[in-house]
Parts: C-alpha cells; sequence; structure tokens
C-alpha cells in the first residue's frame, strides 16, 4: 500500500510542478497487480496532436512518479507513432472485454495496460481528448481485462510502445 501512495503522492508533486506545466499525459504504462497499479510509466507532452509537429515541442516522462531522462528522438518518435493508435480513423475503434480466469492458479491476477490519449477529432479538429486504456497483455492466467484495437496495424503499433515503455519501466523502477 505505500507503494501505491508513493506513486500517486509522486504524481500530485509533478503535476503541480512547473516543469509539467502546460503539459498533458499522453502515453501511460501500468503494471497491474489485481485492480491496482504498482508501476507507472508516464510520458507528457506539451501538444497533444500526434499529426503536428514543433520545433518547440517538449516531453517529460515519469517511472513511478519521478523524472526520467531520454532521449528526446524516443519521445518525439512515441508521440509520433501514437497517431496510429489514439482515435477511431485508425484503431476502427477499441475492442473490450472480461472472461472468466482460465486457470486455477493461486495468487493475484497480474497484467499491463496501455493507455493514451484518444482523441476525436471534428471538422479536422480536436473535439475531445480522454486517457484510455487500448491495449492490455496478460502477465499471467488470471488477468482477464482484455482491451485491443480493433485494427491489426493499431494493434501492432500500440504493442511497439507498450514494448517501450516496459523496456523504460525495467531500466528505472526501484
Amino acid at each position: 500500500m505505500s507503494r501505491i501512495l508513493s506513486i500517486l503522492l509522486g504524481g500530485l508533486v509533478l503535476a503541480a510542478s512547473p516543469a509539467l506545466a502546460g503539459m498533458q499525459p499522453i502515453l501511460q504504462l501500468e503494471k497491474m497487480v489485481d485492480d491496482e497499479a504498482t508501476h507507472v510509466v508516464t510520458l507528457y507532452a506539451s501538444d497533444i496532436d500526434p499529426n503536428s509537429i514543433a520545433t518547440d515541442d517538449s516531453y517529460r516522462l515519469t517511472v513511478n512518479g519521478q523524472k526520467v531522462d531520454i532521449p528526446d528522438a524516443l519521445s518525439a518518435r512515441l508521440d509520433r507513432e501514437r497517431r496510429g493508435y489514439s482515435y477511431d480513423a485508425f484503431t476502427k475503434g477499441v475492442s473490450e472485454d472480461t472472461s472468466k480466469a482460465i486457470c486455477m492458479m493461486a495468487g493475484p491476477a497480474r497484467g499491463t495496460v496501455l493507455s493514451v490519449l484518444y482523441l476525436t477529432y471534428e471538422n479536422n479538429q480536436i473535439a475531445d481528448a480522454a486517457m484510455r486504456p487500448i491495449l492490455t497483455r496478460p502477465d499471467n492466467c488470471l488477468f482477464t481485462k482484455r482491451i485491443r484495437p480493433v485494427s491489426d496495424e493499431a494493434r501492432f503499433e500500440a504493442a511497439g510502445a507498450m514494448a517501450t515503455l516496459q523496456t523504460i519501466l525495467d531500466l528505472h523502477a526501484n
């Protein structure tokens, strides 16, 4: 429980931080145990539109609420590539279901959830944006939440982001 509290408090400190002023979360990876996040990687950006690129775009990445330095090119790539799975034109929608556990294993359900700032466009303008789970991966047979983009291409691109954020977590988690 203290781990969860430190993650939440770290996130509150960062949200109030001048370094994150004007920035919004655009990608988030959560390692889940049952229904609680035990580790969180969040990429923040100054511009939420993956279709625009500007020289003054800035990014911040946090692991469990602590700022982590990664190359600007990596942040920009993660931002650019989310275009393929951050709105319906490319995802063809997002499929969500929960099934029964497929085993009788003891212990908690463990899995990974990738969320993206999911965008709604009207007249070629962003009309709405909300963090939304886009892809899950079970780490054991008890994790039954299944979320996937309908489009195979979008699923492939989201899996690439999940793998990159997982690697960052593996390198920087306490």
